[in-house]
């Protein structure tokens, strides 16, 4: 009889659907000494009643039975002491074998729960080699680390191409959290496991166990954040989960191949949400940093290098960091394996080899040293900001051809170029544009130098 009076009041308590589905299935197992049994269908459903519904239903049960009920206890049939309010179900939390974080239960109440990482504590700030071209995006890492959630940089946005450091930076942030704080919860994923995670939720019917989990989180690193573009179930999702870490003031940390402004197919409300905090763009290398790359890497081989093959390495390696390792990586096991002397001769060898098997990847850096060659002007003259005629039409050139052959914006293009507008690259494209179709030499002369680019 109490528990047919405690159900009429949850079924003015509770929406008709939530009644039916969550709160009928429910009957009582037992009552003793404060503890109540209550029998349930499946975990799934303690789980549900345990996070979105015991806390509008146990002061019901309260007033019904007379007294305070110490402990709720879910059974699964005849087996009262399978589910215990508040135990933490940590076997949810461990890592399947295709990669994906099992989606747990979070139970409330549930304060010390193992979460793993993911993090590669190969990717530390020790290991991160700063150049002109990162040094920003490092203090910004290291200033959000000492103080997760609670600087202005929150989210802080790290963009960049391919093999420059993005993934490095964010979890290097993730293992400094670690170090400094070791009862956070820090978690790394790439936005394609999260998309998969939130699918098969769907499918099992875990969308607010697959939602609970991620905003337990005090460092949440999504890594290519631009894979949420066109999936819109799973931006609604990740929508919640960002506005639940941000105003509770969780620390956000994403990377992408794009700006917040270039990103395609995302609702406005997410891009106007990355804008919050710090967007921080990672560029090419320069040579002194791609110098510091190269002994780095060698070092971590324990093989000296001379300063000839040094430079010889980060001259002729000019798209990335990631395929500047690999030259190295290379050059070593030829050293190392073979027994062969770490000589100028074999770096020619060994690069040459390198760069047939990897096609070299048009950069802006590469543009502006091929235009500068061509044209029979000095790079520093290139970089300065003197406004003689030639310079002015090598950096219109350069600006024209970044524009065609490489993803950068064109606010990126103008940074590498003397710090120009956007509004000078526009312009500075249009120019060449309207010289290419009016002025046939000068037409093959960017053909010519197109062809120093293939």
């Amino acid at each position: 009889m109490l528990w047919s009076n405690c159900m009429e009041q949850f079924e003015q308590l509770v929406s008709p659907d939530i009644y039916v589905k969550w709160i009928k299935p429910l009957l009582l197992g037992a009552y003793s000494d404060g503890v109540i049994t209550i029998i349930v269908p499946n975990k799934a459903h303690a789980q549900y009643v345990d996070a979105n519904v015991i806390s509008i239903i146990k002061p019901v049960i309260n007033r019904k039975f007379g007294g305070e009920v110490k402990k709720l206890r879910y059974a699964l049939g005849d087996k009262p002491s399978q589910l215990n309010s508040n135990d933490g179900i940590n076997s949810f939390l461990k890592t399947g074998t295709n990669g994906e974080i099992s989606n747990p239960f979070i139970v409330p109440g549930v304060n010390k729960i193992s979460v793993p990482s993911q993090l590669n504590f190969d990717y530390t700030f020790d290991n991160f080699v700063e150049g002109e071209c990162n040094r920003l995006a490092r203090a910004a890492g290291l200033s959000v680390a000492s103080k997760p959630g609670e600087s202005v940089f929150n989210p802080i946005f790290i963009f960049g191409e391919s093999g420059l450091g993005k993934t490095h930076v964010a979890q290097a942030i993730g293992i400094e959290v670690k170090r400094l704080f070791p009862e956070k919860h820090v978690l790394y994923v790439s936005t394609h496991q999260f998309v998969g995670q939130f699918t098969a939720a769907i499918r099992k019917g875990e969308l607010n166990e697959f939602v609970k989990f991620y905003q337990m989180m005090d460092v949440l690193i999504l890594d290519d954040i631009q894979e949420l573009s066109g999936k819109p179930k799973s931006q609604v999702a990740f929508f919640n989960i960002f506005n639940h870490l941000h105003q509770n003031k969780k620390q956000l940390i994403f990377t992408s191949d794009k700006s917040p402004v270039e990103l395609k197919d995302l609702e406005n409300r997410l891009i106007s949400r990355f804008k919050w905090g710090l967007s921080v763009e990672l560029l090419a290398p320069d040579f002194e940093t791609k110098v510091a790359i190269v002994k780095n890497k060698a070092k971590k081989h324990n093989i000296d290098l001379s300063q000839q093959v040094i430079e010889y390495l980060a001259e002729n390696i000019h798209s990335n960091v990631r395929e500047l390792e690999g030259a190295v990586s290379a050059f070593v096991a030829h050293s190392t394996l073979l027994q062969t002397p770490a000589t100028i001769d074999l770096a020619h060898k060994v690069l040459s080899a390198f760069v047939a098997k990897h096609k070299r990847e048009i950069t802006i850096e590469l543009i502006q040293d091929v235009v500068c060659d061509f044209l029979k002007i000095a790079k520093d003259v290139f970089k300065s900001p003197t406004r003689v005629r030639e310079v002015v039409i090598a950096r219109q050139v350069a600006m024209f051809l970044a524009k065609e052959y490489t993803d950068l914006s064109l606010k990126s293009i103008g940074k590498a170029t003397g710090g120009k507008s956007h509004a000078t690259v526009v312009h500075s494209c249009n120019a060449v544009s309207d010289l290419i179709e009016t002025n046939k030499d000068f037409n093959r002369t960017i053909e010519q130098i197109k062809n120093c680019l293939r």
